[in-house]
């Protein structure tokens, strides 16, 4: 008992040297640290400074969450960019493994499931490539449905598909855009039609470079979600059927915004 107790400080030490030491309270992590250990990881090798910071982020404490931002998601999402070269790939797979980590619609936040065998970085980064991976095979299966002038392209069925689907899904992207609040689409035409950098952006914002990449995939994620429930009105659609149009159209929605924001004036 007393070398296990050991284990544990050494392990609190060594979170609290990499973290603030009011995120987690000693039994949560105590209690974390033996359902790891039960599944057979070793406390000494583990990476229990990362265990530390997952548990704190799905406790809600902000301040960690954006640490986690900063640390894992934005190299996550640069490495998949850069690696597919697709910027709105990465934010769109990003977001979504942001969700499923932190506030998942049904089930535990997946940052439970984290084990400390590894760094949560690594970790994460793997998440998200393999979501991208999954992503561009949908996107491969409904190829026939992306673009009407930039998101129905032209393809054999393209007159086909341009006027079954073209017409609404623009109309539906225009609306989504005027819907959102003043911010949120200014922060997309800065970075989408303006082409200024998630640097550029935090500078015009005053805030940190994970906050306005936060804020971005935020507003980014809210069109998206406004065009699945516009579809779904406008075409009768569901939302889980609606889903294959939505990752059809997502490598290609930051041209398909560029397109339509120009052509909304800010008054």
């Amino acid at each position: 008992m007393e070398g296990y107790d050991s284990a544990v400080d050494s392990a609190l030490a060594r979170a609290h040297a990499a973290h603030p030491s009011d995120w987690v309270e000693r039994e949560d992590f105590e209690r974390r640290l033996n359902e790891i250990k039960d599944l057979g990881v070793d406390l000494a090798t583990a990476c229990v400074e990362d265990i530390y910071l997952a548990l704190a982020c799905v406790s809600g404490k902000r301040a960690a969450i954006e640490r986690l931002e900063a640390s894992c998601l934005l190299p996550a999402r640069e490495h998949v960019a850069k690696r597919f070269r697709d910027d709105a790939l990465a934010e769109e797979v990003v977001q979504r493994l942001r969700e499923k980590l932190l506030a998942p619609p049904d089930g535990a936040p997946r940052l439970l499931v984290y084990e400390g065998r590894g760094s949560l970085a690594a970790w994460i980064r793997v998440g998200v490539v393999r979501a991208a991976q999954d992503a561009l095979r949908v996107a491969k299966r409904e190829a026939p449905l992306k673009d009407d002038a930039a998101i129905l392209d032209a393809e054999p069925e393209a007159d086909v598909l341009r006027s079954k689907y073209g017409a609404v899904v623009s109309e539906a992207l225009r609306d989504a855009l005027r819907g959102l609040p003043r911010e949120s689409r200014m922060i997309l035409r800065v970075h989408y039609l303006d082409r200024v950098t998630i640097e550029g952006v935090a500078a015009l914002l005053r805030v940190s470079r994970a906050t306005a990449a936060r804020r971005l995939l935020e507003a980014r994620t809210a069109v998206v979600e406004s065009i699945r429930s516009l579809l779904g009105a406008k075409l009768g659609v569901p939302p889980s059927e609606a889903d294959s149009l939505i990752a059809a159209l997502a490598s290609r929605l930051d041209v398909s915004m560029r397109r339509e924001l120009a052509t909304i004036s800010e008054v």
